[in-house]
């Protein structure tokens, strides 16, 4: 969900809107419907071994997928042993999630970041 500003005009007929008296609204962008959707920190764009950009998704599997991108030596990642990097088409997103049009499956797995303790700024 996103904020934005926005000004409405609203016919007042029936004098029942004050000045000081605000309105709470919502009103739908866009939306899917029957969607993918994964935590959007889990999509990376990254150069491909050819150095070709490439929006993917690093997906957990016993062997490396078909589709899998090789990547390039910048993109290389210090990831989980069993995770390969597959393009997806992304969709629609907000803060916290994004949907994928193509590339994944409900119920694969896919890598999101390592957890890492805090560490102290002190210095």
């Amino acid at each position: 969900m996103s904020t934005f500003p926005v000004v409405v005009k609203v016919d007042n007929f029936g004098g029942q809107l004050m000045s000081g008296m605000y309105v709470t609204y919502s009103f739908v962008a866009s939306q899917s419907e029957n969607c993918l959707m994964i935590p959007i920190q889990c999509v990376r764009y990254i150069t491909d071994e050819a150095g070709n950009p490439a929006t993917v998704v690093f997906v957990q599997a016993a062997q490396k997928p078909d589709n899998a991108v090789t990547l390039s030596a910048e993109a290389q990642v210090d990831l989980p042993e069993g995770y390969y990097a597959v393009p997806v088409v992304t969709g629609l997103s907000d803060t916290y999630s994004i949907e994928i049009t193509e590339g994944l499956q409900e119920g694969d797995t896919v890598f999101t970041n390592y957890e890492t303790q805090q560490s102290n700024s002190w210095g």
